[in-house]
Formats: C-alpha cells, structure tokens, sequence
C-alpha cells in the first residue's frame, strides 16, 4: 500500500477511534459525575493526572522508537529495525521496576496534599492510584509493541485494538457503578481491561512482522546512543506537555479544592476530544513524514504541513466556535446543576484550542524531521506563562482563572513564537503560513456563527431534540462549506475514489 492511502486509512480509522471514545464519554462522564458528586469525581480524574506524570520515566523513548522504525522501515533496513527494537525493550524492561517504585511514593505522598474532607475517600483514591500505576509499570515492560506498529505506520491496527479496548473499559466501569462500586472497584476493570489489549497489540505485531528480533540481550550500543540523542529532547517535550495538559486539576485540588477539580475536568475532557480529532491526523503524520524525509522529498514535508494546516484550521475554528454557541446549554442538558461553571470553562478553554489545535500539525512535522528542539522551545516558555498565571488567578477566580492561564499562552505564543520557528525550519514565510491558517480559520468562524446564531433562535436548544437539531444543521453546512471552499481538488477526488471503492458494484 502506498504511503499515502495507509496515511488516509491511518487517519479515518483515528477518527473512528475517537469518534467511538467521544460518544462513550459522552454517555459516562455525566453518569459517573452523578453518582460520584463533584469531590469524588475530582478525585478521581486527579488519579489519572498523577499517573501521567510516571509516563515521564519514558524519556521521550516511545517517540524515538517510532521515529526511526519508520525510517528504517523507509529504507527497507530490517537488521537496523530489529536492533532498534530489541534495544528499546531492554531499556523498557529497566524502567518498569522504577516506575512502580514511583507509584507506590506518589500513591503515599500525593493525597496528604490534597483538600478532600473525607479520610476514607483519601485511602480509596490511593489504593485505586496504586491499582492503575501498576497497568502502568507493566504497559513499560512490554513497551516496544505499541511504538513498534506505530512505526510501521500500522495506527489502522491500534485503532482497532483501542476500539474494542474503549467499549470493554466502559462497559464494564458503568456496570461497576450501577452495582455499587466505587474507584478501586473502577481502577481494576480497567486493570484487565488493558492487559487484553496489550495482548492483541502483541500478536497483531507477531503476525504482521514475524521475523522482528525482540531478545532485549541483543542490545545494541550504537542504536542506544542514537535513541537517546532523540529521545532527551523529547523527555523535555513530554514534560513540558504533562504541566500544561495534566496539571490543572492538581493545581486545583491543592490551591482551590477536589470539587473544584471536578468542576473543571469535563471542560478539560471536552478539550482533550478536540486534540484527539486534531491527532487523528496529526499522530499518523508523524511517521509519514520520516518516510518522506528519509527519501529526500523535503518539498513534500512542506507541502503536507500547508495542506494539513489548512484544513486543521478549519477544523479547529468550526470546533471552538461550537463550543462557544452551546456551551452553556451543552453543561445545562448533560451535568449536574453543581457543574454550572463548566460551561463557562469551556468557552475560555475553547478559544486557547482554536489557535493552539491547528500547530499540532506542525509538531509532528518537527519530531518527524529531528527539528523538534523549537517545539520544546515553545513549551517551556508556554509552562512559565501558564505556572505564573495560575498561581495568580485560581485563589480569586478558581476554575475559570484556570482557564484563563491555560488559554491565554497559547494564543500568545501560537499566532507569534511558535509560527516564527515553523518558517525558520520549513524555509517559508511566516506571514504566509500564518494567512494559510487565518483564511480557513475566518471561513469555519464565519460558516458556524451565520448558521448556529439563528438556530439557537429558532429552536432553543433546551432540551436534547432541540439541541441535537442545531448540533446537526450547524456541522452539516460546515461540512459542506469545508468541502466547497477550502479542501484540494486533488483531495476531494482521493476521498470519492476511497468512497466507491468500498460501494459494492452492482451487477
């Protein structure tokens, strides 16, 4: 299959991934909202925030793995893939052990700094932060799996495995909750529910490169020395990343209160939806583009980063504006009344993501072409904004001052800092790449509020029906202004050719 149809397969199949966790999420988070309460639900969601940070004892691993299993994959070099991965294993292999030795310290430490009124709602949530990080320790040991299929630019197989790992784990917690139990009860469904899915990652991988070499004795000291140059520097981004994404409910539940933390993470979950649209295209980019570049077809990266800024651009701008129009109605239909102030979150938060989600493009341009150091450049000066500005706004303004500090540095250094190394990188004005994106930008802006302000006038959206009927009107003359407007003929005719493609012919 040539690269760019496994390309456009590794991304519909992305957005059927995320697409499924949405509506799943969709249905859980208000339920698991209610029957939680607010301090307990914060508690929960500040579990999952602390377990991301002991991904950090991957040092940027997982990225290199894909990074050049892709390019050796590229040059057909299967004795330099096998070393790559029998070497990654054996450093996964070594930080298992210590990941667990971290859990157990955060699992003591972490709650004693947190505002939680109940003590015994403090051991649940240590036990169940226990129960998780071991999933953790163990998805370490067996690391190279996922990061091997990725390489091979096989996203079309993890999908699938996070599909059915996405109905299992839902399944089964919202079974959970109507029998009574509480987050360890959670914490070991999903527990299970994730081993399974490692497994199928394992032999999917077997049956598509059989002859792979995974002995983690066979380690190579020249393959280490060229993950680690790329991997420090994205050890400094995955950091970076954790503070800015992960950190929020932390932050809340130790300067505010767990309910606030409550408050704030469906907004924040909203959010993370839109990034995993975005990522749909941006995660599968990343190997993509070290084909290319191991290829020498630089003007190709260029061009793919314009036309993937582009239509992001649309994308994000169509999503932003959406949560701004319903926002507010959205939380009164699907939260508790004690989650009012979500809406309002949402609308902060939104406005952030509508300049921020368009450059996701870009960071798999930079990690794919080695030229990730600028992204990490960017983030550290995002993480000093957002750390000041929050401990200045959550004591008088709490969730929304979160939300404040999150958004404001990323419209700050996304329109000025981080389009300035894009162009030094690509070797293309900046003022251009910025006018790419500001055109399909203004025409989602202008295509969702001519449409979604009248219909909220005609059809108030308070109640499901109502809401539904706006939602599906506003995204279907989006959709048709995207395709008429801003999409590539080139582009529209590869998508009608996929489509009858997959009609069954008549006769």
């Amino acid at each position: 299959m040539s690269i760019s149809r496994q390309l456009f397969k590794n991304i519909l199949t992305s957005w059927a991934a995320y697409g499924i966790r949405l509506a799943l999420g969709f249905l859980f988070v208000p339920y698991i909202a209610t029957v939680f309460g607010s301090e307990r639900y914060g508690v929960w969601v500040i579990i999952f925030q602390a377990i991301s940070y002991l991904t950090l004892f991957d040092f940027g691993l997982e990225r290199a793995v894909i990074r050049f299993v892709a390019k050796y994959y590229a040059q057909r070099d299967e004795e330099a893939i096998r070393r790559t991965l029998a070497t990654s294993q054996g450093i996964f292999l070594l930080l298992a052990p210590l990941v667990l030795i971290a859990l157990i310290v955060v699992a003591m430490v972490l709650f004693d700094w947190l505002k939680v009124t109940d003590d015994s709602l403090r051991t649940e949530g240590q036990i169940a932060l226990i129960i998780i990080g071991a999933l953790l320790a163990t998805r370490f040991a067996l690391g190279a799996i996922n990061h091997a299929l990725a390489g091979f630019q096989r996203f079309d197989i993890t999908n699938s495995l996070d599909i059915g790992e996405e109905i299992l784990r839902f399944g089964s917690m919202a079974l959970l909750l109507y029998l009574g139990y509480g987050m360890i009860g959670l914490a070991i469904a999903i527990l299970g529910v994730n081993l399974l899915r490692i497994a199928g990652g394992w032999f999917a991988l077997r049956k598509i490169a059989p002859r792979l070499d995974w002995d983690p004795r066979k380690f190579d000291r020249e393959r280490f020395r060229e993950l680690f140059r790329y991997s420090k520097m994205s050890f400094g981004i995955t950091l970076a990343w954790l503070v800015i994404f992960n950190s929020d409910a932390i932050l809340l539940g130790m300067i505010s209160s767990a309910a606030a933390a409550g408050i704030y993470a469906p907004a924040a979950q909203l959010m993370l939806y839109m990034r995993h649209v975005v990522n749909g295209i941006g995660i599968p980019l990343t190997p993509a583009i070290s084909h290319l570049e191991a290829r020498g077809q630089d003007q190709g990266v260029v061009r793919t980063y314009l036309t993937g800024l582009k239509y992001v651009s649309f994308i994000s701008f169509f999503l932003a504006t959406g949560v701004i129009l319903y926002a507010k109605p959205f939380v009164a239909l699907w939260l508790p009344a004690e989650f009012v102030e979500t809406g309002e979150v949402m609308i902060i938060l939104a406005v952030g993501s509508a300049v921020f989600l368009p450059q996701i493009i870009g960071n798999s341009i930079l990690f794919g072409i080695e030229r990730h150091r600028y992204l990490f450049y960017v983030l550290v000066c995002e993480v000093l904004l957002k750390i000041g500005l929050s401990l200045v706004l959550i004591g008088p303004f709490g969730p929304r001052g979160m939300a404040i500090a999150a958004a404001v540095p990323q419209v700050i250094l996304y329109l000025t800092l981080y389009p300035y190394f894009m162009s030094k990188v690509l070797g293309y004005p900046m003022e251009a790449m910025l006018g790419v994106s500001a055109r399909s930008g203004t025409i989602a802006l202008a295509a969702t509020t001519v449409v979604g302000l009248p219909l909220r006038l005609l059809f108030p959206p308070e109640s499901w029906g109502p809401f539904a009927l706006d939602i599906l009107i506003t995204t279907a003359v989006a959709l048709l202004v995207g395709w008429s407007v801003v999409m590539d003929p080139a582009d529209k005719q590869r998508i009608v050719t996929a489509i009858k493609g997959r009609l069954p012919r008549r006769g």
